[in-house]
């Protein structure tokens, strides 16, 4: 796997967690 591609793919991540995060700290609040 390239480099690009591993931080392509961890920047995805953080987006999918960020949004998930986000989507439960709004079912908390």
């Amino acid at each position: 796997m390239n480099p690009s591609e591993q931080l392509e793919a961890c920047s995805l991540c953080g987006k999918l967690s960020a949004t998930v995060n986000h989507q439960l700290a709004a079912k908390g609040a």
